[in-house]
């Protein structure tokens, strides 16, 4: 089945149904489901003449994104969609590994664009044409789609996914969904993450209306004219939502996923009166793979249909089923994580006496101390968080040592105020397990679009400026 098909067989009972809405400015615009498709069929024949195999799509508009990405693939293109937040420099280097001779680009990024040549003349840019009257329903099967890692430790990847294996996962996805087509479903997410691009595919397939948000710095306004059934977001933003939706009806359902959710999180929202499913996935596994319970009991996770999971003996999470194809033209990269059909994910999981999967970390959040014992990072920054005067708290490893990037919540609060509250912490751990260095940072933590700590970037930091 191709991209185009499944979005026919979606649409084809509710053509005239409002199936997206979005804002513009201070206005929100609705699209019905025939809109949608009839414009993905309009953009088809611009992109089978457009003259190039590999073409980058970039715009904040999660619709756009859409509609021109599945207009690509359907012609036999590969289509790499990136989100022009990101620092341009990166943007143009991604584009590079990802070989678009072609941008498509919003005509509201004219800076970036500006910039994005001078980087790299030799990348025609040009922004996105509208849809023609000319449908074409000639799909091509082989146009793939390109999604970047996040890039928590180095620059993003560019992850090569088919079509058949988007639609499987997707499919999945809804069908361990809370929630039902009558749900409207608001969805932050940005559309170039492949936790955001496969969770839209799987709202079309069910039927729910898709309310796109314009960030999270928008959501209380986003919430409160959406006024959603189900939200699919980060954990950072279901606690903000819990914690300020004020007169704002509390969603009935979440779906949480693309960094850890805490127990406490958890907790915390479901004591407010909402249902929680925590999801897990990676780009590499096209996003989501496995998903809590619909009753919103436990963080415990089970796979979805399409997929496998096992765990190694180190504890490592793998993962089998519908996978990517590779890192684009990255063979030894892909050799080191694809591995007889499983995909190693560089995750700690545990599973508990039902098979339910909890995530941990990573491996590579494991501190090994000067005396060889292994500290993990996750759950130190879990005992450190709300620590008193900070807005957040990450440790990291600088030679063995553990050290603690401190945000405090004012101008006013000092290092030694911030060391004295470290130190509380310090006196009920044994030696081996202390916090050796305080950090007072003015910056917030670095992150990634889903709120992914990027824990490296706080170590190349400080080596920089303090141990150079």
């Amino acid at each position: 089945m191709t991209i185009l098909e499944a979005v026919k067989r979606a649409v084809s009972a509710r053509e005239e149904q409002i199936g997206f809405s979005y804002g513009v400015g201070r206005r929100y615009v609705e699209k019905t489901w025939g809109e949608f498709y009839r414009g993905v069929c309009g953009l088809i024949p611009f992109y089978k003449a457009c003259g190039y195999t590999h073409v980058g799509i970039m715009t904040s508009n999660g619709y756009l994104m859409l509609m021109h990405s599945y207009a690509a693939m359907s012609a036999g293109l590969t289509a790499a969609v990136v989100d022009p937040v990101l620092y341009t420099p990166d943007v143009s280097a991604m584009l590079d590994n990802a070989d678009t001779g072609l941008l498509l680009v919003d005509d509201d990024l004219e800076d970036v664009v500006e910039e994005m040549l001078e980087i790299a003349p030799q990348r025609k840019v040009m922004v996105f044409p509208e849809p023609g009257d000319e449908l074409d329903e000639d799909a091509s099967e082989t146009g793939r789609h390109i999604c970047f890692t996040s890039g928590t430790s180095h620059l993003s990847k560019p992850v090569l996914i088919s079509q058949q294996a988007l639609i499987a996962t997707a499919a999945a996805f809804d069908r361990d969904l809370n929630g039902t087509c009558e749900d409207d479903t608001y969805l932050p997410l940005s559309a170039s993450h492949i936790y955001g691009y496969t969770a839209m595919l799987s709202l079309l397939m069910r039927g729910s209306k898709i309310c796109m948000g314009r960030g999270i710095r928008y959501s209380a306004k986003d919430l409160a004219y959406y006024q959603p059934g189900l939200v699919i977001t980060v954990p950072g933003h279901m606690k903000d939502i819990v914690a300020t939706h004020g007169e704002t009806p509390l969603p009935k359902y979440f779906v949480v996923g693309g960094s850890l959710c805490t127990q406490e999180n958890f907790d915390a929202a479901s004591a407010a009166g909402a249902i929680v499913q925590v999801a897990y996935g990676a780009t590499e596994t096209i996003g989501p793979t496995t998903i809590s319970a619909k009753d919103g009991t436990s963080r415990g996770m089970l796979c979805l249909s399409d997929k496998q999971m096992r765990l190694s003996e180190s504890g490592e999470v793998l993962i089998g089923g519908d996978l990517m194809d590779g890192y684009y033209r990255r063979e030894e990269a892909t050799a080191e994580v694809l591995k007889d059909g499983w995909y190693y994910t560089g995750d700690i999981g545990v599973l508990d006496s039902e098979n339910r999967l909890f995530i941990e970390g990573r491996f590579r959040d494991i501190i090994v101390t000067e005396n060889g014992e292994k500290i993990n990072c996750n759950e130190v920054d879990e005992k450190l968080y709300g620590l008193p005067g900070s807005q957040e708290v990450a440790v990291f490893e600088v030679k063995g040592r553990m050290l603690a990037a401190v945000v405090p919540l004012s101008a006013d609060v000092t290092q030694e105020q911030l060391e004295a509250e470290v130190d509380k912490y310090n006196d009920t751990q044994p030696y081996s397990r202390r916090v050796s260095q305080v950090w007072r940072r003015e910056e917030k933590l670095p992150r990634t679009l889903v709120g992914k700590l990027k824990r490296a970037a706080l170590t190349k930091e400080w080596m920089e400026n303090f141990e150079a």
